[in-house]
């Protein structure tokens, strides 16, 4: 989680309560005495999350290829790890360069 002293916070409160933020602005940590001076302060996690469909079923069970499967999901709202990360950037919980950095692949 990224540490810019109270922001965090507030970032965290807007995410859970839901409330749509407008032009979300990019903060980057810069570090305090708390985070050691990291940016960064305890962890957050961003999940990705595939609904197994009747589809998505057949296509397991037949040993479709990890692209047809990823292709199926995302057809089907698949929510990407990335894209979790995202909403946690723009509800300033974390930074762009540290969802960058843990979707590498």
């Amino acid at each position: 989680m990224a540490c810019w002293h109270s922001a965090w916070c507030v970032g965290f409160a807007r995410i859970a309560a839901n409330e749509p933020k407008g032009k979300p602005q990019l903060v980057r940590g810069r570090g305090c005495d708390a985070c050691h001076r990291t940016g960064y302060l305890g962890r957050i996690g961003i999940f990705e999350l595939l609904v197994v469909s009747e589809t998505l079923n057949r296509a397991i069970t037949a040993r479709e290829s990890l692209a047809r499967l990823r292709e199926l999901g995302e057809k089907e709202g698949m929510q990407l790890m990335r894209h979790d990360g995202w909403v946690k950037v723009q509800a300033e919980i974390t930074t762009v360069e540290e969802v960058l950095r843990v979707t590498a692949h």
